[in-house]
């Protein structure tokens, strides 16, 4: 056997084969600022004063040489002279690559024939699995962010350790073949099985191939670039170089038709499609539960109907206080299915883009072309449906658009009315009210609502001469193209969004008010104040300082969650008990406890409106000052508004935001010459990586601490060894159980020490402190110390909790709710008590 040595020219060493001798390049000399090298391989000349350059050339030009291709001809001695193409073929007899053969050099003879009849079969017969090799790079690009150079880098280096680790081998078996007197090449097979090269990266070397093999294979969906209007001619360059040149504006588009047929692929959401899920009884738990679906044309007679969920917002990608404000605005629209349960469609990979696009491109032509395509899609899923592939049968899907969420400001744009509430005649976008009668409605039943039939109305006069006057009149800026969408109205269908109206509008301006009184009759200071939020345990989410002259309170939604139902225990015990301005603050707090309550009943939405009344009515006689901003205002909306689209919590915009803060950092991984094109190629890239990666799709296995597996003898209580041979009765002593100190579930996280509710009444709710955490075949199984309440402490908004000797164990599934809880203690020292504060209402 004749195997080819390559020499050095930079130290003279010898490499038994070429691969060898690239990885010497690579690990000695790749970082040599002297570093140059001619291809000497069948007669080329190219010289390369880089290494990447030279691996480059060699993968892409000599993979005959490297064994990854076969040879089609017979191999033709290299040539002496030079190649005149090459363009630095004057360097190519300053450092000479000399080839001679391994034998010739250790002083062996041959017949050189033995070194012509071997063919290396292509990589891809070592290669078990493409398809893993390709989700690892997925993993690195989209599930790591690792930047294109990095991932170059690491896949060289990969590829790299697997063809020395083969090449070893390989040399191991054939040496030990000949020490054997074995002539493997008198065995049909053997020897191109042993002198194959493997590429575990064999078609993924850039970029485009890497997407070209995401397509067949993982079913990317990739972007559709869609001009936004006709061509137009613009300058380019400057003085003597200037030109006109053509141009377009464009967005970029997924099909919502497409997403959906790779979404319902998927078993699991196969399964959640085909069995709905309606709350039992009188209570409302989601979409499906509200009387905009029961009287939809389509969702009324089909349960089995796709449930689109849209959503759109702005949002900016660079320092928003920066040169570059507003150019880089983008505008991204998504979709959610809604027929997926709440707690599973909160996970970001359940909201898909539909498209995206520059902010002031929007502006220019138009929201409405930018909805188009979306507004076709729905269209056609109405009409004709999706065809999809259940087992051996083929059904026919369709669905409809049920509800569009976003802020005011979004909403308003996409459905036509007026964008700035704080000066329009019109405010709401659920009813006629004017800004001067906004300041004395409490009520929703002092508003004019507006219907689908009116609103129609209204926007055909808009097409006659009088178009100001009955623009500014009905607080309507056009028709949207979301009308044109069957079975929905702009007019019925853009539910109030809570997060904003309420954690980013009212619950900051009375808290405000109420800190400004509080200060002014010298409960505390706002120094005090910020002293006892810095110490406070506020788990997560810890809110920022406030700012004192003038009183400013700036956080995030999630933030002022936090803060405002923490705040009695906070600054409570600084407060007299009775004082008017601190009873009406707790009124909000119960409103929001109704918010964000993940169920309701009929007497909760009757019992929600007479709180937003008697609010409404308090703070205009506690801080007549203050105007009644619009996000007053649609609070007298939210219970009509659970009555048609089910509990609040499910259509507020918490988890979108989230999704825009992915999109920010996807933009960041490249250059902005075209962000939206950027943004939509990754965003699908890590779609795409998490439908083929992440099994089971919907029911995310639980994270936890390191286990350590015990016998279900060992486990300490017994009321938990009860409770194993309860639900797993063919268990016994002898079984092996998983003891973690901590479990993650759903992105809610469980230790030791956290409190969970065990039983839910008004009066008397019972919680459980964690005191152990058991796994048994993938359920979770927590140890619990019996907490019972004492009395509900009205001024702290907290239930007063007593420990008690009784222990339980309950598996996770049957708790009545599932958000983690903490015990905490008021500022005052002679005070002992521990309290819970439960930020939802039954």
């Amino acid at each position: 056997m004749a195997t080819t040595v390559q020499q050095c020219p930079l130290c003279q060493s010898l490499s038994p084969s070429l691969l060898l001798y690239i990885s010497h390049l690579r690990l000695v000399h790749s970082q040599d600022p002297s570093f140059h090298v001619s291809c000497d391989i069948d007669g080329c000349c190219d010289v390369f004063r880089a290494f990447s350059s030279y691996n480059s050339h060699v993968y892409r030009r000599h993979r005959i040489a490297l064994g990854l291709e076969k040879a089609e001809v017979p191999v033709i001695p290299p040539s002496s002279e030079p190649s005149n193409d090459s363009p630095m073929s004057s360097y190519g007899d300053e450092y000479p690559v000399r080839a001679v053969t391994y034998e010739e050099h250790c002083g062996i003879s041959c017949e050189p024939e033995s070194c012509v009849t071997k063919k290396p079969l292509p990589s891809r017969a070592h290669v078990t699995d493409m398809k893993t090799n390709a989700e690892f790079i997925m993993k690195l690009s989209e599930g790591r962010q690792l930047s294109q150079v990095a991932l170059g880098d690491v896949i060289e280096g990969c590829r790299s350790i697997c063809q020395q680790t083969v090449l070893r081998v390989q040399e191991s078996v054939l040496s030990a073949l000949e020490d054997a007197g074995i002539n493997y090449s008198n065995h049909p097979g053997l020897d191109e099985a042993l002198c194959s090269k493997l590429d575990p990266f064999e078609g993924m070397d850039s970029a485009y191939l890497r997407e070209k093999f995401y397509r067949e294979h993982f079913n990317y969906l990739e972007p559709k670039e869609i001009p936004f209007g006709e061509p137009f001619y613009t300058n380019q360059f400057s003085g003597p170089k200037r030109r006109k040149v053509q141009r377009n504006d464009f967005f970029y588009f997924v099909s919502l038709l497409d997403t959906l047929k790779a979404l319902l692929s998927i078993v699991e959401i196969q399964a959640e499609v085909l069995n709905p899920h309606p709350a039992d009884g009188n209570k409302l738990s989601d979409f499906c539960d509200g009387s905009i679906f029961k009287l939809h044309p389509l969702f009324s007679t089909d349960p089995n109907a796709l449930q689109i969920i849209g959503y759109y917002d702005e949002l900016e990608v660079v320092n928003p206080i920066g040169s570059y404000v507003s150019k880089h605005k983008l505008g991204c629209l998504f979709f959610i299915l809604g027929n997926i349960r709440p707690r599973y469609r909160s996970t970001l990979k359940a909201i898909n883009l539909v498209a995206v696009g520059k902010h002031e491109d929007i502006c220019k032509y138009g929201m409405d072309t930018f909805m188009s395509p979306f507004v076709d899609d729905l269209k056609a899923l109405f009409c004709d449906g999706i065809p999809i592939t259940i087992g051996c049968e083929t059904r026919t899907f369709f669905g409809g658009l049920l509800a569009f969420l976003a802020d005011n400001l979004a909403a308003h744009a996409v459905g036509g009315f007026k964008e700035s509430m704080s000066f329009a005649l019109r405010i709401c976008r659920s009813c006629m009210i004017t800004t001067d009668q906004s300041q004395l409605c409490v009520t929703e039943d002092n508003c004019q609502l507006r219907c689908p039939e009116t609103h129609f109305q209204q926007c055909r006069l808009l097409e006659g001469p009088l178009k100001s006057h009955y623009s500014t009149n009905f607080g309507i800026n056009r028709y949207s193209v979301l009308e044109d969408v069957p079975g929905f109205s702009v007019a019925t269908s853009l539910p109030h969004d809570i997060m904003h109206d309420l954690f980013e509008g009212v619950v900051p301006y009375e808290m405000k008010c109420l800190i400004s009184h509080c200060v002014q009759q010298k409960y505390f200071s706002v120094k005090l104040l910020n002293e006892r939020i810095d110490s406070f345990d506020f788990i997560c989410d810890k809110p920022s300082s406030l700012q004192e002259q003038p009183i400013r309170i700036r956080q995030s939604a999630s933030q002022m969650l936090a803060l405002c139902f923490n705040f009695p225990l906070i600054i409570g015990d600084k407060v007299p008990e009775g004082d008017k301005n601190w009873v009406s603050f707790l009124l909000l707090l119960r409103i929001c406890s109704i918010a964000v309550s993940t169920t309701c009943t009929y007497d909760t939405i009757a019992y929600l409106r007479l709180l937003i009344e008697e609010k409404l009515t308090d703070f205009k006689q506690l801080y007549p000052e203050f105007r009644i901003i619009p996000k007053f205002h649609y609070m007298v909306h939210y219970p009509s508004q659970i009555e048609m689209f089910g509990p609040l919590i499910h259509s507020w915009t918490m988890r979108q935001e989230s999704k825009l803060s992915f999109v920010k950092r996807a933009s960041r991984r490249s250059n902005f010459k075209n962000v939206a094109k950027t943004v939509a190629k990754k965003h699908q890239l890590w779609q795409c990586y998490k439908v083929h990666s992440e099994r089971p799709y919907l029911h995310t296995a639980f994270e936890s601490s390191p286990k350590k597996t015990i016998y279900a003898l060992q486990v300490e209580a017994e009321h938990v060894r009860r409770e194993i041979l309860t639900l797993f009765p063919t268990m016994n002593d002898g079984s092996m159980v998983e003891h973690p100190n901590w479990v993650k579930i759903h992105s809610s996280l469980y230790r030791k020490g956290v409190y969970l509710l065990l039983h839910y009444d008004p009066m008397s709710p019972e919680f459980g402190k964690v005191l152990d955490i058991v796994v048994v075949n993938d359920t979770v199984i927590f140890s619990f110390q019996v907490f019972s309440s004492e009395f509900f402490d009205t001024h702290f908004h907290s239930y007063v909790i007593k420990c008690t000797s009784a222990h339980v164990a309950m598996p996770m599934n049957v708790l009545p709710h599932y958000r983690p809880l903490y015990a905490k203690r008021t500022f005052i020292c002679t005070d002992k008590q521990l309290y819970i504060t439960l930020p939802l209402y039954y």
